[in-house]
């Protein structure tokens, strides 16, 4: 979060590359079943993600969406990819290599590709620079490094007298006159180098100037991981949607539609219209004066199946309250609620005849089932579902795919994605919201969070109908 770690539980050398196919958690609509992938990202407008009159996918000019890749790894083992390792917020448990979603960036004249995992509990943007060796940046990179000298529009920050030098939390440094930025992630991973400032293209003919990182240095898993770098979604004026919308370009909104185990999804920037199908429901944005770019929201009871569990209210508003964090692959509850989940789930899972077996890896201690269907569509059969009670007396009723994991090693069983978080707070990371969209809503007089049930993967494949838009996520 944060700046957390920039590892998605999984951002590992010789990852998988897979491209999800949808498993929708509701029945899919007219709207949507004719939708298909023709080409390359585009510019979406006036008409409702996914719609037109005749329930095709149209261009307009109201933001931008990008189609969500996934990376996925064959490994295990890295730690959360945790808030800033000054404390900010730390996250305990094991961490499970399932991967992470990306979007791919323009940026420069002419235009270069770069994959950055997006990343709510991040504020800032970075790429590797080219003259960041091999000691200094890994080389199993996507795409070559942001090269300065190549492009034409291309500016260097100075840390004085320039009002561009902002790095979020922590304050950005000086060196040499280069404004200079350090992120220090949980699992003791860095990123480091200083900040430029370029155009980030829109669309063919459009395009904005940003300020990002331009690497010098990574240690850790960042090191090692696939994609290029990462975009910054968090609540500050350095993420890349808060300075698109500061220079016009787009409102200050947002939404992120991750897909089910298997499938991509979309990242829409700016006020895309929204399909009245996906019945979207609102909650308030919880202010953190501790850490104010991050994305909180209230949570007040959980249940498992029809119970909800019993554990007291407080229970969510401690360490950090509740956080929600793209950049974490599973979630994080405290110990007392995550007690009484395992103990919940556990108790269904035996009722359905399911087995209890060892997990996919013996350095972790998982809590896995064998005897399900292989077939995810199915778990609703066996594993019971999941309720997060909002604020609004919203109660969000999520599919087993939303807080279980498939077993590596045994088909037909599945692991528990929900960790114990001891007394730091809850964190609701990608897992908790596979095949659901989640709009961030910075307008003013609105400062607000929407949730609906989303056929996400179609929303990512309806992306390449279009024709003006330059990123892939």
């Amino acid at each position: 979060m944060g700046s957390r770690s920039r590892q998605r539980r999984g951002c590992a050398a010789g990852l998988l590359l897979l491209y999800y196919s949808v498993l929708m958690i509701v029945r899919q609509s007219d709207a949507f079943r004719d939708l298909r992938t023709v080409g390359d990202i585009r510019q979406l407008g006036g008409t409702p993600v996914g719609l037109d009159e005749n329930g095709r996918q149209s261009n307009g000019t109201g933001g931008l969406v990008f189609a969500l890749k996934r990376r996925d790894g064959h490994i295990r083992g890295h730690t959360a990819r945790g808030m800033l390792a000054n404390g900010t917020l730390p996250l305990h448990g094991a961490v499970k290599d399932l991967g992470y979603f990306y979007a791919e960036l323009k940026l420069g004249t002419p235009a270069k590709r770069f994959a950055v995992i997006v990343d709510t509990g991040s504020t800032m943007t970075y790429v590797p620079c080219s003259y960041c060796t091999p000691v200094d940046c890994g080389q199993n990179k996507m795409n070559p490094s942001f090269n300065p000298e190549a492009s034409s529009t291309f500016e260097q920050i100075k840390c004085r007298g320039d009002s561009r030098c902002q790095c979020g939390s922590p304050a950005c440094g000086c060196s040499k006159n280069k404004c200079s930025y350090t992120r220090y992630y949980a699992e003791s991973s860095t990123s480091a180098g200083h900040m430029v400032s370029d155009m980030m293209h829109l669309s063919d003919k459009e395009a904005v100037r940003v300020t990002f990182g331009c690497e010098t240095k990574e240690t850790g898993e960042i090191y090692h991981q696939a994609a290029d770098g990462l975009m910054g979604l968090g609540s500050s004026d350095v993420s890349i949607p808060n300075q698109l919308a500061k220079s016009g370009a787009i409102e200050p909104v947002f939404s992120l539609c991750f897909g089910d185990m298997q499938g991509s999804g979309a990242l829409m920037i700016g006020n895309v219209p929204l399909a009245s199908e996906l019945r979207i429901r609102h909650v308030p944005l919880v202010h953190n004066s501790r850490h104010p770019h991050y994305y909180n929201i209230n949570l007040h009871a959980l249940s498992i199946g029809p119970d909800k569990l019993k554990v007291p209210e407080n229970e969510w508003t401690k360490g950090y309250g509740t956080v929600l964090d793209s950049g974490t692959t599973f979630s994080y509850i405290p110990r007392e609620a995550f007690s009484a989940l395992k103990s919940a789930v556990s108790k269904h899972a035996a009722l359905k005849g399911l087995n209890k077996v060892p997990g996919p890896d013996p350095k972790y201690v998982d809590e896995c089932w064998g005897g399900a269907p292989e077939n995810p569509n199915e778990l609703p059969r066996v594993f019971p579902s999941m309720t997060l009670h909002l604020d609004e007396g919203f109660d969000l009723e999520l599919l087993p795919i939303n807080y279980l994991f498939i077993h590596t090693h045994r088909p037909g069983a599945y692991c528990l994605g929900l960790f114990d978080n001891g007394s730091s707070g809850t964190l609701l990371g990608g897992i908790t919201f596979r095949n659901v969209l989640v709009q961030y809503d910075k307008r003013e007089g609105k400062n607000r969070v929407g949730l609906a049930h989303a056929p996400c993967k179609l929303l990512g494949s309806a992306v390449h109908q279009l024709h003006h838009l330059p990123l892939i996520v």
